[in-house]
């Protein structure tokens, strides 16, 4: 299939996804202010913890990269700071597109590169707690299957002609397919899974050949049946950095994705973010 068959193929089914499932809805236009946009503060005191390594920050802005570091929410880092939330989220939105990071974990590794490995494990134990409660806010765990979905996991499975295919969300122990083509399987247990690599990073993550990767090569997944060789996933992440899941690539033979695939891969992500929060509104509604 050629570039421009694939690409009229993701831009007309995103159309109709969007059209004739959920009503329509405003997007959401994240405002990314320039390094320099804040003021310094008179800060609350906070507890000296991991190491920051500010790219030319001011005062306010190193703060909050601390207090990210440490892995708190902007909730959290508002009321340390006496801050509005909305000017915490924009500083972290720029931090994401200085840095070029979108997940808060990889946020949270770049400005604590120095710091103890104790303090470093208690900032992703902070990360993992707002992530999960983000993933049951949007009640979709142990959920009946749902058209959107299954459509999205037969697109991405048939645009890369790969024998497997799933939205996933990760839970505290397992990632959870919301939609899977090609697995009987309705989850995995989290720790074994390729998908927990996944949720700790912005881009996409590939594994060309799991048995030539001594992260996956003993792997039950890859050494017995679904019998992994090649593996590609998108982060479903949040606006503030948090991933919900995946959406998932599985082959049995070893691959490689070009920058087009990437993109195409990341793009499906992103739709599904937009189902999930036009789906919430739609819960919250009802309720």
């Amino acid at each position: 299939m050629s570039r421009s068959s694939l690409r009229n193929i993701v831009v007309s089914v995103f159309s109709v996804l969007m059209q004739k499932h959920y009503f329509n809805q405003n997007s959401d236009s994240r405002q990314a202010p320039s390094l320099g946009y804040l003021e310094s503060p008179n800060p609350q005191v906070i507890t000296p913890g991991l190491y920051v390594r500010t790219p030319r920050l001011s005062d306010r802005q190193s703060k909050i990269a601390f207090l990210v570091a440490e892995g708190y929410s902007n909730r959290d880092i508002a009321k340390e700071l006496n801050l509005s939330e909305q000017i915490v989220k924009n500083v972290v939105h720029s931090l994401f597109d200085r840095l070029g990071v979108w997940n808060r974990v990889e946020l949270a590794n770049y400005f604590s590169e120095e710091s103890s490995s104790g303090a470093t494990e208690a900032a992703r134990r902070r990360i993992e707690r707002d992530r999960v409660a983000e993933v049951r806010r949007l009640k979709i765990l142990d959920t009946s299957a749902e058209r959107i979905f299954d459509e999205l996991a037969s697109l991405a499975a048939r645009i890369f002609a790969v024998p497997i295919a799933l939205v996933g969300f990760a839970d505290p122990q397992r990632i959870w397919f919301k939609s899977c083509i090609g697995l009987s399987a309705s989850e995995a247990p989290r720790e074994i899974t390729l998908c927990h690599h996944t949720i700790q990073q912005s881009k996409v993550f590939v594994v060309s050949d799991a048995l030539e990767d001594a992260r996956f090569m003993c792997s039950p997944l890859v050494t017995t049946d679904p019998k992994v060789r090649f593996y590609a996933a998108a982060p479903i992440l949040t606006d503030d950095g948090y991933a919900l899941g995946v959406v998932c690539i599985v082959d049995r033979v070893p691959r490689r994705l070009d920058d087009f695939q990437l993109a195409i891969l990341q793009s499906l992500a992103r739709l599904a973010l937009e189902h999930l929060d036009m789906r919430r509104q739609l819960v919250e509604t009802k309720e």
